[in-house]
């Protein structure tokens, strides 16, 4: 298991979350003016969700984060993505779950938005 540390929200605060309705896309804005989203670029046979969330993302906001982690756990042809958040009172973790027919990726891609500051 590879663990892949977002060292761009360590001592951050998060300001607000957005889930689109379909659950593919989750969009962190930092207090700094900075956007982030995580979301999967969609091929043919594949499809990549947030399956679950186990606590309270709303307690997140407004708290330094102390850990921000990905780990991935991979099947022969699922891939379950776990994000685990950390302030100093609160833990969360977004668990993305991926499947295709083996041929496809099922990663969850990252990447700041464009114009936001910092």
């Amino acid at each position: 298991m590879k663990i892949v540390i977002f060292k761009e929200f360590i001592g951050k605060k998060i300001k607000s979350f957005e889930i689109s309705e379909s659950k593919k896309e989750l969009i962190f804005e930092l207090e700094n003016g900075k956007k982030y989203k995580f979301f999967h670029i969609q091929d043919c046979c594949e499809d990549v969700y947030i399956e679950d969330i186990s606590g309270d993302l709303s307690k997140l906001i407004g708290k330094e984060v102390l850990k921000f982690e990905e780990s991935t756990q991979v099947g022969s042809r699922e891939t379950w993505t776990f994000y685990d958040i950390e302030t100093i009172d609160c833990h969360v973790q977004i668990r993305w779950y991926g499947e295709s027919s083996g041929y496809y990726s099922e990663s969850v891609d990252f990447m700041e938005l464009e114009g936001s500051n910092e």
